[in-house]
């Protein structure tokens, strides 16, 4: 009897590793994927914000960009 309540003690420990092991992972992939989306806008900031700078410079240089 011991032993199957000491079994169960295990067995339900596991469970509850796993449960937690699966949460936290799923935590990991939501932070890890916000990281990336604010990596990403702040790429796609910078470059938009270069190329409209050197539009500009190049506006009051009187190129044309035809």
């Amino acid at each position: 009897k011991a032993k199957e309540e000491a079994e169960k003690i295990i067995a339900d420990a596991r469970l509850g590793a796993e449960k937690q092991r699966t949460k936290i992972l799923k935590e990991a992939e939501k932070e890890i994927a916000k990281m990336v989306e604010d990596a990403t806008e702040k790429l796609i900031i910078d470059s938009t914000e270069k190329a409209y700078d050197e539009f500009l410079d190049s506006v009051e240089r009187g190129e044309s960009h035809e």
